[in-house]
């Protein structure tokens, strides 16, 4: 099955699994990549923040990265430690806001 192509960037990896997921130009849902998904990169592993382009393929309700290929090593490097720290100063926000005055 063909996919559409796509560009990403790597937010998480799981090196010994090797699975990522991958955060998608179009801003729709998160794309997940596992090692059974042949990769034009045999045998490398990819970093969060690295740019790769793949095929993204839909099954369900979930969509899924194939034959990633790196574009450019860690051009948004730190960008999960940056949407991880929105993430909980959003929560803390939240959590501030339901207090009674």
């Amino acid at each position: 099955m063909n996919g559409q192509s796509m560009i990403g960037v790597v937010l998480w990896t799981d090196h010994r699994a090797h699975r990522a997921v991958i955060w998608c130009e179009d801003h729709g849902d998160l794309a997940y990549y596992s090692a059974h998904d042949r990769s034009a990169l045999e045998g490398a592993a990819f970093e969060s923040g690295d740019l790769v382009e793949f095929e993204m393929t839909r099954d369900s309700d979930l969509r899924y990265a194939q034959n990633p290929r790196l574009v450019l090593s860690q051009e948004y490097e730190g960008l999960d430690r940056a949407l991880s720290a929105q993430t909980k100063g959003a929560a803390k926000f939240r959590s501030n806001s339901q207090r009674a005055p």
